[in-house]
């Protein structure tokens, strides 16, 4: 909600991270109008005159994004659009990409460094704020992010080069908290579990199935072997621990012990190993309720789910053996 009040002489508002699109060839009347339209301004054919008559610069406006949040004078607004100035960049943080996709993405949009990201991630502040367990540090390895990975939400934002990687992490934060609604906390209570093991489970789930309505069902599979004592034997863990990952997972990798090998390692790894959405987050929450200890991929982003070994070996068998047979053949 938007105020006005007397400011040195001039009209302002006071809002709260209020994000607005200039679309490209945007007359000055049509960025007056998506001005009143977003409560920045309260008069659009006022701004439009002050736009006309009041600046000699009107015609410098740039189409983009811009994030506008505190007290705004129509002076301030007309000075942030022209030019493009302090302009907000579009970032796509998606499902399953680890904080180290995010990192590089931020870098590449100029937005901040991943040495600033890196600081900010491992700074007091943010350990306090988030207060999730440190995971082990992965020393050998040179994309350890830090023990806050699977904590930032992947969504759209939008960021400028005038914000700080602390408020970067912050907001990214605090969107996954106003995710988790009154049952998924009464869920967490119902299991005596944690956000930290939820949301583990959950990046595992996000990392191993690309079929939404499989979802449940991997998850069922991990309760089940976690509840018998077996071994997950997940291999997006796996890839995780390995420095230079080239795409393919060899015996000597399985073999590897590191503290996200869950081939080596009993029960869960010690952190999230991507950021999982809110779908596989509920997932972990509700998992389907079946038998099922095993399953194969069935080389188009599905599974095919067995309760007993003799059926994963067939499974094997038919979707990894004979099927990568016939296709060395066509």
């Amino acid at each position: 909600m938007s105020r006005y009040c007397a400011s040195v002489g001039r009209e302002t508002v006071t809002v709260s991270d209020t994000l607005i699109e200039i679309p490209y060839g945007s007359s000055l009347r049509r960025v007056s109008e998506l001005l009143q339209e977003s409560g920045l301004i309260d008069n659009a054919t006022r701004f439009y005159w002050y736009l006309r008559l009041g600046r000699t610069d009107s015609q410098k406006i740039q189409a983009g994004f811009y994030d506008f949040s505190g007290e705004v004078s129509k002076n301030t607004l007309a000075e942030r659009l022209l030019f493009g100035r302090d302009q907000s960049l579009k970032v796509t943080f998606k499902e399953g990409q680890t904080l180290q996709d995010l990192a590089n993405t931020l870098e590449n949009l100029g937005i901040v460094s991943k040495e600033d990201f890196q600081k900010a991630m491992t700074s007091d502040e943010i350990i306090s704020l988030i207060n999730a367990p440190e995971a082990p540090r992965r020393t050998a390895l040179e994309n350890d992010m830090g023990g806050i990975e699977g904590y930032l939400f992947p969504d759209t934002y939008f960021f400028s080069k005038r914000d700080s990687a602390l408020k970067i992490i912050k907001k990214m934060y605090a969107r996954l908290i106003a995710l988790l609604d009154e049952d998924m906390m009464a869920r967490m209570t119902h299991l005596d579990t944690s956000l930290h093991r939820v949301l583990t489970l959950a990046s595992i789930i996000e990392k191993e199935t690309g079929d939404p309505s499989e979802r449940p069902i991997i998850a069922s599979v991990y309760q089940n072997r976690l509840r018998l004592g077996m071994r997950l034997q997940a291999d997006p863990t796996v890839i995780y621990g390995i420095k230079d990952y080239a795409g393919k997972i060899t015996k000597k990798d399985l073999l590897t012990y590191h503290p996200y090998n869950t081939y080596k390692i009993a029960g869960l790894p010690p952190g999230p190993i991507a950021s999982p959405g809110l779908e596989s987050i509920r997932a972990a929450l509700w998992p389907s309720a079946t038998k099922f200890l095993y399953f194969v991929s069935k080389n188009d982003g599905s599974h095919l789910f067995c309760e007993n070994l003799m059926c994963h070996n067939k499974a094997v068998k038919i979707w990894q053996v004979d099927y990568f047979k016939k296709a060395a053949r066509r």
